[in-house]
This record gives structure tokens, sequence and C-alpha cells, in this order.
């Protein structure tokens, strides 16, 4: 089961900032940002996400529980993507983008735990290999789904509210799919 929600959740995840992603440009040019604001946007994103990957991967270490970890990092994203259909300056794009990184970041390492002390030791590869092709699929639909969305009148902006949908499919995949083995030898002392 771990291994279908962990699935699931990076399929819905990637759609959900894929779509985002595609119109990003348009929304950015609306509110008077141009490439340098997209650079800006991206980049800091990217390097704040760095930093939560390493902060997720110590906080999994140290929690007896990882699922709420990886949950909360997926409803965050969701909300955060979703948020920037709000914006009216560039640097609330920012902001946002910042916000929604943070919960990608940090939510990679619990879920990667999640999945590997799910699967059976034979299995492990194969567990890892659905996550990533689920992924790489949300990849190609969210941009396509946009393309649809865009074609059908939608306005960038509602389509960063469309969203939501599929990052909160994401957050209820870990949530309600994913069931966490219990920590082997944990001493109840742990946060």
């Amino acid at each position: 089961a771990a291994t279908l929600g962990v699935a699931s959740a990076s399929l819905f995840s990637d759609v959900s900032h894929e779509l985002a992603t595609a119109v990003l440009p348009a929304v950015l040019l609306s509110l008077g940002g141009g490439p340098a604001a997209l650079g800006l946007i991206e980049g800091t994103a990217d390097g704040v996400s760095t930093i939560a990957k390493l902060w997720g991967g110590a906080a999994a270490d140290r929690v007896k529980r990882r699922k709420p970890l990886a949950s909360v990092g997926y409803l965050v994203t969701a909300v955060g993507i979703a948020a920037i259909a709000f914006c009216t300056t560039w640097l609330q794009v920012l902001a946002w983008r910042v916000v929604a990184w943070i919960g990608r970041g940090s939510r990679s390492a619990p879920r990667d735990v999640l999945m590997a002390e799910s699967a059976a030791p034979s299995a492990l590869g194969k567990a890892f290999g659905m996550e990533r092709a689920s992924d790489a699929l949300g990849a190609v639909l969210g941009p396509l789904l946009a393309v649809a969305l865009i074609a059908g009148g939608e306005k960038p902006q509602h389509i960063l509210l469309w969203s939501l949908v599929p990052g909160l499919l994401a957050f209820l995949s870990i949530a309600l799919i994913v069931v966490e083995k219990p920590r082997a030898g944990e001493s109840g002392e742990r946060r």
C-alpha cells in the first residue's frame, strides 16, 4: 500500500506543479515580472528546496512517525502553488513559490524512507522505479493538462487554482493510502 500511495502522490504532485509551472511565465508577465523575475523565483525556490531536503532528511531520522512529515510536505506544496493565483506582485509569487518548495523539499526524505521500509527487500528497486515513473508521467500530464485548459479558455491564474486538485490528491494519497510500519527498536523517547 505504501508504494502505491507514494507513487500516486508523486504522480498527482507532479501534475500539480507542472500544471502551474506551465503557466507561471504568463502569470508573471501579467504582474509586471519578466524573465529575470522568473529566474530569481526558480533559483531561489530550488535553493531553498535543497536546504529543506537536508532538514527533511534529518527530521525523518529524529521522529517516530514519518508519514505526518511527508503528508504535511505535500499539503504545503499544494497550497503554496495554488496561492500564487491570488498574487498581485511577482514578489508575492516568489514568496509562495518558496513556501511550496519548502514543502516539496522537506517531504522527499520522509517519503522515500516510508517507501523503503514498506517494500519487500526483493522489490525495493521495483518500488522506487514505480515512484520515479509516476513522477515522470505527472511531468508529462501536467503541461498537457495546462494546454487543454488554456485551449478551453481558462486564464493562467485559474489554472493555478486548478493545480490544487491534483495537489490535494497527492496529499490524500500519502495521508490515506500509505500505512506506516512501526519502527524497529523504537524506544518511545524519540519525538
